[in-house]
């Protein structure tokens, strides 16, 4: 089960008609197609989708974790001046530059607006790196 987070369509849909979108997520399976089912909009077409298997495996305190290599990106020529990275866990993005934006993250609560906060710093963001 997800819980999918107030106005994520919205900031899908309005993020799509200014910029190009992937999707990279630590998740897998069954589960990274039921975000893509309940989150992307038909309509919105994606540039990729990457899971699991595109992040790398460390541990940390015996403890797994994914991280997302951004040499993955530069080795198909994405420079870091060229995208944002929205995450709510952006310590596990490698290495953690100025193009990575850390969000809350959700529990479920309704009266959430996160992303309209977020969406507003992206279209900055946006704009400055066309000016």
């Amino acid at each position: 089960m997800i819980f999918v987070r107030p106005y994520a369509i919205e900031f899908i849909l309005a993020l799509s008609q200014i910029s190009k979108i992937a999707i990279w997520t630590s998740s897998y399976g069954l589960y990274t197609t039921e975000i893509l089912d309940n989150l992307i909009p038909k309509e919105v077409k994606l540039e990729f989708i990457w899971d699991r298997n595109k992040c790398d495996l460390s541990e940390s305190k015996g403890v797994p974790s994914f991280t997302k290599n951004l040499d993955r990106l530069r080795r198909l020529s994405i420079e870091p001046c060229n995208y944002t990275i929205v995450d709510d866990k952006p310590e596990c993005i490698i290495p953690n530059t100025e193009s990575v934006l850390g969000v809350k993250p959700y529990f479920g609560g309704k009266k959430d607006n996160h992303l309209k906060i977020i969406l507003e710093k992206l279209k900055k963001r946006i704009t400055k790196q066309l000016t």
